[in-house]
């Protein structure tokens, strides 16, 4: 569709919309003092959604993409924010709408929708007739006020068809600009309203935009210069905070609780947690120092990041990482039994997926700390031997995050939880016998696990799969949980012996995170 097209549908779409409402609003003035205030009220409010639907119709036609069939639709069942639209657009321009007076008119657009309803239909607890609900002041008040908006969207809002298809360069930047993401919020500032309002001049307006933006522009590259040629400063004892870090993680096994946050937040860290949209989503903060200079800034936060997701994971026996979305239970919309005509649900297959609901596990204060000790451990051992089995738990530890239905990868996390378990125990034990490894091994996780027998079925069914006795397939969630869950009790035993300088420590704890089959094992 070209853009002359596009033009003309949307000028066709606006005569269209200011056609019902000024039906609307003529039949609604008709309607005064016939006895029927709530059909007339209703009337008035079905001209200020047409004249909404304008003012999004607009919002549409400056999106980046093809303004087409499929994308031009504005959202007729949203009352609201027809609504809305009908109260707020009307004022570009010409009033400075400050954050207190977005919340007014979303607020006034619902109060509109619920009157509108409440007048319109009746219930059990009515005592008068609808009519009698809606006085002859406030009908008057809506009409006065419908008439005001209907006024203002003829004198503006149509496009100039003609000059649509000549090449803008102006036109062209400032869509582009609006259309990235976190630009609204300029567009929509105190600041930028006001000297829209001062010039009187939509394009005038975006030329000052454009200009703003590129002095903006220029000062942060010459910030970016500035800082890229520091040179890398020599004293590494000096902690002096340059960067903050914001970043966030899921996890389906824990509950997110503030009590617990707060209490860990009050021990001086480089990081910190908050709680964010849901009992399962976790904020991080990390301050950086200035010793991490610009070149160097992007693999170091981002090492820092994992090294975070994965003490967590660890020391709370869970899972923490980034959130990975979409489709990962289910690849179809519908199945239909043709035969019966019912729909049919399919779960996904249990070897995918963890009951974590069912155990019930809280974020708590001293699994923080204990997150932190291994959040110190990974950092101490950068560079240095033990950053091998590091890399590779963070790597099985993202291959479990993402295992979906689309790509299984939950055998591989299996086998690099197993490899690293088995080379960290050669590298910190004393083993004469390699045939033994799995036996001092548990010797030294046993204060954290409950039952012999599924440490030995799981290891067992390991060295089978490596030997190719069985096949991969006999490996399932539960199999991969209880692996990764000896792995993070060994390494958090490492890392606490590093912290200590005891080499010789064994942790002892409580049962409550043992894996996935031993639920039944009576704590």
């Amino acid at each position: 569709m070209s853009e002359k097209e596009k033009y003309r549908k949307f000028n066709a779409f606006r005569d269209l919309c200011l056609k019902n409402a000024e039906d609307n609003l003529r039949v609604a003035k008709e309607l005064v003092n016939k006895k029927v205030n709530h059909l007339s009220f209703h009337l008035c409010i079905l001209s200020l959604e047409e004249i909404g639907k304008i003012f999004m119709a607009w919002m549409k036609l400056n999106q980046v993409e093809n303004w087409d069939r499929e994308t031009m639709k504005v959202a007729l069942d949203d009352h609201i924010k027809k609504l809305f639209f009908a109260i707020w657009g009307p004022s570009i321009g010409k009033d400075v709408v400050t954050k207190d007076q977005w919340n007014e008119n979303h607020y006034m657009a619902r109060q509109l929708h619920e009157l509108r309803l409440l007048f319109l239909y009746g219930d059990m607890n009515d005592q008068m007739p609808s009519a009698e609900k809606v006085s002859d002041d406030l009908l008057q008040h809506i009409l006065s006020f419908t008439q005001s908006r209907y006024d203002l969207a003829t004198v503006e809002g149509e496009v100039n068809e003609e000059n649509s298809d000549t090449p803008d360069p102006l036109r062209d930047w400032f869509f582009n600009f609006t259309n990235t993401k976190g630009n609204e919020n300029y567009i929509f500032s105190e600041v930028a309203q006001k000297i829209l309002i001062e010039l009187g001049d939509f394009r005038l307006w975006m030329q000052w935009v454009k200009d703003e933006q590129e002095k903006q522009t220029a000062a942060l590259s010459e910030l970016a210069e500035k800082e890229i040629n520091k040179p890398v400063p020599t004293d590494f004892e000096t902690f002096v905070e340059k960067w903050e870090i914001n970043f966030t993680l899921v996890t389906p096994s824990h509950s997110i609780r503030k009590k617990e946050l707060n209490a860990f937040n009050k021990h001086p860290r480089p990081f910190s947690f908050a709680p964010a949209k849901d009992k399962h989503t976790l904020k991080i903060k990390v301050i950086l120092p200035s010793v991490f200079t610009v070149h160097i800034l992007w693999p170091q936060a981002w090492y820092i990041s994992k090294v975070i997701a994965a003490a967590l994971s660890i020391a709370t026996r869970g899972i923490f990482y980034w959130h990975v979305p979409i489709d990962t239970d289910v690849f179809y919309d519908s199945i239909i039994d043709l035969e019966s005509k019912q729909p049919l649900k399919l779960s996904v297959p249990e070897q995918l997926k963890v009951d974590w609901k069912s155990r019930g596990m809280v974020l708590r204060e001293q699994e923080m700390h204990l997150a932190g000790i291994v959040h110190d451990y990974f950092l101490h051992v950068h560079l240095k031997p033990d950053q091998h089995e590091v890399d590779e738990y963070m790597t099985a530890l993202s291959m479990l995050c993402r295992t979906d239905i689309h790509l299984r990868l939950d055998f591989d996390a299996f086998r690099i939880f197993f490899n690293t378990y088995r080379t960290l125990l050669f590298k910190h034990e004393k083993i004469t016998d390699r045939d033994q490894v799995f036996e001092v091994g548990y010797f030294q996780i046993q204060g954290m696990i409950k039952g012999r027998t599924e440490y030995d079925r799981v290891m067992k069914l390991a060295l089978d799969v490596e030997t190719k006795k069985v096949s991969h397939q006999a490996i399932t969630m539960t199999e991969v949980l209880a692996m990764k869950i000896y792995c993070d009790i060994y390494l958090l035993t490492v890392a606490v012996r590093t912290e200590q300088n005891k080499p010789e420590i064994r942790i002892v704890g409580s049962m409550e995170d043992v894996p996935p089959s031993e639920n039944s094992v009576e704590k």
